[in-house]
């Protein structure tokens, strides 16, 4: 029962706008884990709803905890996606940017894994293409267990590099 309170609690909550779901979120989430907290005695959860029975607790922690959690994942999330671009050439762009990020032998499957919603011809075309322009090369056809093998070809002062 007091779940439910909590969730229609927080439902009114945010339809008045009377607080931001930013903050509004890990409160009920706060309160959901003092309603059930960690059988393994979370030491940050026990400082955190220490005084929460009587409305006493300090939950600038507990705010700090979490949306230092939150801004990580939306950091990591950020690196593996990237900046989705639309338009003519935006998916090019994505798979040469992951080739050109590489520095060892890497799969197309590494590629099409990088770059969600890009499929494995659309990679071997633009291969076929930067290796056209100089720009990778196969390393050995069918050598890798997961395919064909492709490394960036590094350039300096006009001389090929092979790493």
């Amino acid at each position: 029962m007091a779940m439910a309170d909590l969730g229609a609690r927080c439902r009114s909550a945010l339809s008045q706008h009377l607080a931001d779901p930013l903050v509004l979120v890990p409160l009920v989430v706060l309160d959901s884990l003092c309603f059930h907290p960690f059988p393994d005695g979370n030491v940050r959860m026990a400082a955190t709803s220490r005084g929460w029975q009587e409305a006493a607790h300090e939950i600038d922690p507990w705010l700090a905890c979490f949306w230092g959690a939150l801004l990580g994942d939306y950091k990591e999330f950020e690196e593996r996606v990237g900046s989705i671009e639309r338009g003519r050439g935006a998916k090019g762009a994505r798979v040469r940017s992951q080739i050109l990020k590489r520095q060892r032998p890497f799969s197309i499957s590494e590629i099409v894994e990088a770059c969600p919603g890009i499929s494995r011809d659309r990679v071997r075309v633009i291969l076929r293409a930067m290796k056209a322009e100089g720009l990778s090369r196969r390393t050995a056809r069918g050598a890798r267990p997961s395919g064909s093998g492709w490394m960036q070809v590094l350039k300096a002062w006009g001389r090929t590099i092979d790493s």
